[in-house]
């Protein structure tokens, strides 16, 4: 009979144990099943937050062809826009200056002279092609500091406007033979679109500071691959024929 007894409080103390036990477990993780639940719903909505990034990058600032390295002389590319301080810093001292092209006359309506600005082409110890600026003859005297015969020297932060003094060839790395014009243009189709526009036949054109030569073609790219506000301007003794030799100028307004 005690055993009896001591067997069923043995049961009882076991069962008080396992229903505590399970009191306490469901206390420190209530709800067990609704929490994997809620594990599953974040993943899912992590997963859906690690999609693929949407971005808008502008194609002139960020993507090139693939193959615009192959013909193109990108070190040209690469200095649009620098200003006089980066030019010094990239080759050196000015070692000589010229005036070049035409002046750009300003007029007001009635057709007085507003202002005109100069252009002078500044050639470096290290370099081997000149940098024309853009000056306001008004700002001549007083405002810039001057070579000893006169020729203003831009200011630092001046962003040059013409490159001048190149060929064809030193654009076009791979040009050793004569290309027509419509395959000089193919070639340099790999930068983008332009519009291209010819001398004489576009007399609009402003010549202040083009090469001189029977014929102009200019590329002019608004946009495209870092391009905005470029020109390529080849001047050539034939028609239809551009030479490796072929003056070449690059203006650049961006």
């Amino acid at each position: 009979m005690l055993n009896r007894k001591l067997t069923a409080i043995s049961l009882i103390a076991a069962t008080t144990i396992g229903i505590a036990g399970c009191s306490e477990e469901n206390t420190q993780n209530p709800n067990a099943s609704d929490s994997t639940e809620s594990t599953t719903m974040v993943t899912e909505s992590e997963s859906e937050s690690e999609s693929p990034e949407i971005t808008n990058k502008p194609a002139d600032v960020t993507d090139k062809p693939a193959d615009v390295n192959s013909r193109i002389n990108m070190e040209l590319l690469s200095e649009l826009g620098m200003t006089f301080e980066e030019l010094e810093e990239k080759y050196g001292s000015v070692v000589s200056h010229e005036k070049v092209g035409d002046d750009y006359i300003v007029k007001n309506p009635s057709g007085d002279v507003i202002s005109r600005y100069a252009y002078f082409a500044y050639y470096f110890e290290n370099g081997q092609r000149g940098y024309t600026f853009s000056i306001n003859e008004a700002d001549i005297r007083g405002k810039h500091r001057t070579f000893p015969d006169g020729t203003p020297i831009p200011f630092e932060r001046d962003h040059y406007v013409t490159v001048v003094n190149l060929q064809a060839k030193d654009f076009l790395l791979d040009m050793e033979e004569p290309m027509t014009v419509e395959d000089f243009i193919e070639a340099i189709s790999q930068l983008g679109e332009h519009t291209t526009r010819r001398i004489p036949e576009d007399p609009s054109l402003d010549t202040s500071h083009l090469p001189k030569a029977p014929f102009v073609t200019s590329f002019w790219y608004y946009n495209g691959y870092h391009l905005g506000g470029t020109s390529f301007n080849i001047g050539h003794n034939e028609e239809e024929l551009i030479t490796p030799d072929s003056v070449l100028w690059i203006n650049h307004q961006g």
